[in-house]
């Protein structure tokens, strides 16, 4: 058994090398074992159980040993396959979009796996050029948004240069060939202007040499063909593309700064490699000073400056080294979504300038704004300002002050774990794809994190009450208030209480000659956990709440429960992972995924929209190439659902119905593409909410309750459609009341026929 342990140790040791070697790129089963035989699972899962022990387990026998067989099966039989690797010389002073869109060209023309981005360690026909350093922290910022993309490591550029100063390349494309296999394709990528260089250097390929040259052209640019090149060509060695691309040019951006034309500069360089040409102020570039003013109005529009005043808290709080909470891999694997549109469109302008641009510390406090201050205090913060949302909704603080004479912004009013990580790894995506240091971000957390959540939704929800004719509403408030709000303006303003066989196509001709009215009722609850309450004339009451997650969703369901809520309707968005998902479709899941448990429940919105499974990610930015290629059969990815459901087990006499919008596809087409307000996606918003109303209308019709609850004194703030009351509404409601329900029309099952 001592023996067979020692195997199973050695064969896991030696998976990963075989999967490199072998190309065996569904990684699932190593993951497998990886994930059983850690030192985590070990304390998680077996509870320090020794492995001769758990060798004896059928479970961990097919969980880790068969994986494991398997991989070595495949590493050992199946032969690897050849690549097609490109390389791509340059300077990159700086790197810009047309370096960038010749790369993606020779990628899709070549049906490249792979392309090294390489800049030139010592360029002699540059010697003024910038440091190698600041160029390949260019190259390797592009790296990191680009799959395709690979560099070497800095100790390699300057190996190459002492083994060869008058042509460093050569042993750079002889260690990328050493290190890829003989047995791939190489293609030496070159622009027209570089290709005339290595013509004029007598630096063109040898009928022997594993490298095919391929030339795209450039405009402003004509290849020479010399009898050389000629020979090469027809040999298959030199290969040219006609491709248009822009001639972008380094030397004229570098002038563009120098000289202050800013804006032209800008257009030419993608953002991360402009925001480190400010932050470190090369090619003459003078950012100006950071002045607190500055800050202040840039932030105005959306956040109101307000002094600070002095707060005595208890809570203590706990300092957390990033790497406890956050995975490195997440970080350093490429994502399926591009990082950039997605962190400016989450971090407000003001915040995201201010990091990228100064040297700035970041502190995130998770626990509340008034109980960070204290914190503060004792850390020795001087001259703090504080920016609180200008809205009244639950969002971050932002305050800005100097501690030991150090800018620093803080972040704090973040409660609920989930809601943590997701701030924390933004901010770190925002350090290190900008190479900043991630020493620069500190976080603490309130020592009552765990049951902060929990009360806050208590305080926020205590004067709401139920009755059997309410349905929650949870996500997508706007759009169901839109609704509503047509709603009301149909039955007002044909004076009646009915909606009468009312079809949404009806309901939207009818909008269009109005002149639409938004309702605007009263918001309840608080900051934290806000709602809003309306009524439609048959007594039906919807509460409906904006999209929560992690501790936040538990606490909701959890809370309204306790209260005596029953009917649930939960919508969001989703990634769509499998085949048979499709793009701007509602699904509607059954099961859902974390980590190891998989929750299931009975979801009534499967009588209308097909059957899904789920999987958890507490942020979308978990979601890098690696956690695509890793995943069991699933069909989609969400953040909310799971936590619904946990919150729901074994919850008696509860109707749920669940359903989510596939907003995006991860790895295909990522979320910072999204467009909520795009027609399509207001449109299926429109007919889910519709559908919700007639439901729950026909539900009642099968209730013996009354209709005409008599509502409580602490829900104040219900909205009552004001009616006109003539002698048709009179009647009806008088039929009403005689038969205490709504009748269905006896042939439209999902029409209404009757009362208010």
């Amino acid at each position: 058994m001592k023996i067979f342990a020692l195997l199973t140790k050695s064969a896991a040791g030696s998976v990963p090398y075989l999967l490199q070697q072998c190309e065996f790129k569904n990684r699932t089963a190593w993951s497998r074992i990886k994930e059983t035989c850690s030192p985590q699972w070990h304390q998680s899962s077996s509870k320090g159980t020794p492995l001769k022990t758990r060798l004896r387990n059928p479970a961990f026998f097919r969980a880790a040993l068969l994986p494991l067989i398997f991989c070595l099966f495949l590493g050992l039989s199946r032969p690897a396959q050849a690549a097609h690797i490109g390389y791509y010389f340059g300077t990159f002073d700086p790197l810009h979009k047309g370096h960038l869109n010749l790369a993606q060209a020779a990628i899709q023309t070549l049906k490249l796996d792979s392309l090294y981005i390489l800049p030139n360690y010592s360029p002699t026909h540059k010697p003024g050029a910038s440091s190698f350093m600041h160029r390949y922290h260019l190259v390797q910022m592009a790296c990191q948004r680009e799959r395709h993309f690979k560099t070497l490591a800095p100790e390699a550029f300057s190996k190459a240069y002492q083994q060869d100063p008058q042509d460093p390349i050569r042993p750079i494309i002889a260690a990328i060939q050493a290190q890829e296999g003989a047995k791939h394709t190489f293609y030496h990528i070159n622009g027209t202007d570089s290709f005339n260089k290595m013509v004029s250097y007598h630096k063109l390929p040898t009928l022997q040499e594993n490298r095919i040259v391929a030339v795209f052209q450039r405009q402003g640019y004509q290849a020479q063909e010399t009898p050389e090149v000629k020979r090469l060509k027809l040999a298959g060695k030199i290969q040219f593309f006609d491709t248009a691309l822009e001639a972008g040019s380094s030397t004229q951006i570098r002038k563009q700064i120098q000289t202050g034309n800013l804006a032209q500069a800008e257009a030419s360089l993608p953002d991360y490699v402009l925001h480190y040409l400010r932050r470190n102020q090369l090619y003459g570039w003078k950012e100006k000073e950071l002045e607190l003013e500055t800050f202040k109005r840039q932030m105005s529009p959306g956040y109101t400056a307000q002094p600070l005043q002095p707060h005595n808290s208890s809570y203590a709080f706990e300092e957390h080294p990033l790497q406890t909470l956050i995975d490195p891999e997440l970080l350093e694997n490429p994502l399926s979504l591009q990082v950039d549109p997605y962190l400016a469109a989450k971090i407000p302008k003001p915040v995201y300038d201010l990091l990228l641009h100064h040297s700035v510390k970041l502190m995130i406090v998770g626990g509340l704004y008034p109980d960070t201050l204290p914190l503060l205090n004792r850390l020795g913060f001087e001259k703090l300002t504080a920016f609180s949302p200008a809205q009244e909704r639950i969002g971050l603080y932002y305050l800005f002050g100097y501690q030991a004479g150090q800018p620093t912004l803080i972040l704090t009013h973040l409660f609920g774990e989930d809601r943590l990580f997701h701030t924390v790894l933004e901010y770190a995506n925002l350090f290190y794809r900008h190479l900043i240091p991630l020493d620069q971000i500190k976080v603490y957390t309130q020592d009552n994190t765990a049951s902060l959540t929990q009360r806050l939704c208590q305080t926020a929800l205590k004067d709401l009450e139920a009755h059997s004719q309410t349905t929650v509403l949870i996500g997508y408030h706007g759009a169901f208030q839109h609704l509503f709000s047509d709603l009301t303006l149909y039955l007002h303003h044909l004076n009646t209480a009915t909606l009468n066989g009312l079809s949404l196509e009806e309901l939207d001709q009818f909008i269009q000659k109005q002149n639409r009215q938004l309702l605007n009722p009263p918001q309840l609850g608080s900051p934290y956990f806000p709602y809003w309450e309306y009524r439609l004339p048959s007594g039906q009451r919807f509460i409906s709440f904006r999209n929560t997650y992690g501790a936040a969703s538990q606490a909701l369901i959890q809370t309204l429960y306790q209260k005596g809520f029953r009917r649930f309707v939960v919508f969001g968005n989703a990634g769509g992972l499998s085949d048979k998902v499709k793009l701007h479709q509602i699904y509607a899941p059954t099961s859902t995924r974390f980590q190891r448990q998989t929750l299931t429940l009975n979801n009534q919105a499967t009588s209308d929209y097909p059957a899904a499974s789920l999987v958890k990610v507490r942020s979308v930015l978990e979601e890098t190439q690696y956690w695509l290629q890793i995943q069991p059969p699933t069909d989609l990815v969400d953040v909310e659902n799971f936590d619904i459901f946990a919150a729901l087990q074994n919850k008696e006499n509860i109707s749920l119905y669940s359903a989510v919008l596939v907003s995006d596809l991860p790895g295909k087409q990522d979320i910072s593409t999204k467009q909520e307000d795009s027609p399509e996606m207001i449109a299926l918003k429109r007919q889910f909410f519709f559908r919700i109303i007639l439901k729950s209308l026909q539900e009642i019709s099968s209730s013996p309750k009354r209709l005409d609850a008599p509502q409580t004194q602490k829900t104040s703030a219900l909205f009552s459609l004001p009616l006109r009351r003539d002698s048709k509404i009179n009647q009806l409601q008088r039929k009403a009341q005689k038969h205490a329900r709504i009748r269905l029309h006896p042939r439209k099952h999902r029409q209404l026929a009757a009362c208010p």
